[in-house]
């Protein structure tokens, strides 16, 4: 996706989530993640990761830097993009959101930005589009997309793995949304049915189930029949690599972008 003036379209966006931003930034557009000495949760920038689409920006250079589009990610980032860029988002610069989940009493919270109509909000999950309310605001859902690292699990040896979206900083509000990262390792799934794994595993690959004990019976039955683990780990990793590619995701998100910088919204 390239800018009608020649140059790669560039984005601006804050590094808060790894596993989400490292699958993000694997796309075609030149992405610009806010650097500051102090560091901390607004300057970030690529934290030495191997990114090398993504190039590390200071709040100074922001402000005279040919910014196209600003992802959003939390509410605070709106007064930031308006401060160092002096460009206010919805209104002088293109932009979308896709943010964390809102905290509080999950039934009655309404998204920071539900009561506007100027930022559109990406969702990474249907589960997320359905429980908290967004209002006018228009919203649509891009599944994640992740990174493929190989079949790992061969079912040779009894094993049990946790995988888990930073689980010591994040605590309770992590769900099991990512899942499927867990899946493209060929390994068979057991989880709570909870958010969106009843529609992220199906049967073939894993148990899920709000039964405690069912869930513990299934794993101690994986671990008993390897033939049977290594064969709903095969389904698994099949599901992942066909419903969360890595490919899929960008050109979701290359039409989402694009839209909104050929004339589309501002």
């Amino acid at each position: 996706m390239r800018r009608a003036e020649g140059h790669p379209l560039r984005i601006l966006l804050w590094h808060v989530h790894g596993a989400w931003t490292s699958s993000f930034v694997r796309g075609r557009p030149e992405y610009l993640l806010p650097l500051s000495s102090e560091g901390g949760p607004w300057g970030r920038g690529r934290c030495d990761r191997a990114w090398p689409s993504a190039r590390e920006t200071s709040p100074d250079e922001l402000r005279n830097a040919a910014v196209d589009v600003v992802v959003l990610r939390r509410p605070e980032e709106i007064e930031l993009t308006e401060r160092w860029t002096g460009r206010r988002p919805g209104r002088d610069l293109p932009t979308v959101v896709e943010h964390n989940t809102p905290t509080g009493d999950v039934p009655r919270t309404r998204r920071p930005l539900a009561d506007q109509d100027e930022i559109p909000l990406v969702q990474v999950t249907h589960f997320h589009h359905l429980m908290w309310e967004s209002g006018p605001a228009p919203a649509t859902v891009i599944e994640h997309g992740v990174v493929d690292p190989g079949e790992r699990y061969t079912g040779e040896e009894p094993a049990v793995g946790l995988v888990m979206n930073e689980p010591a900083r994040r605590g309770r509000a992590v769900g099991t949304d990512l899942l499927p990262a867990s899946m493209h390792l060929g390994m068979p799934v057991v989880a709570v049915a909870s958010t969106e794994t009843t529609r992220a595993v199906p049967p073939e690959a894993g148990v899920v189930s709000a039964d405690v004990h069912e869930l513990v019976r299934a794993v101690r039955d994986l671990i008993a029949d390897p033939e049977l683990a290594h064969r709903m780990g095969k389904q698994a990793r099949e599901h992942a690599l066909a419903g969360y590619a890595l490919d899929a995701f960008r050109r979701n998100w290359d039409d989402q972008l694009g839209q909104m910088t050929t004339g589309g919204r501002a």
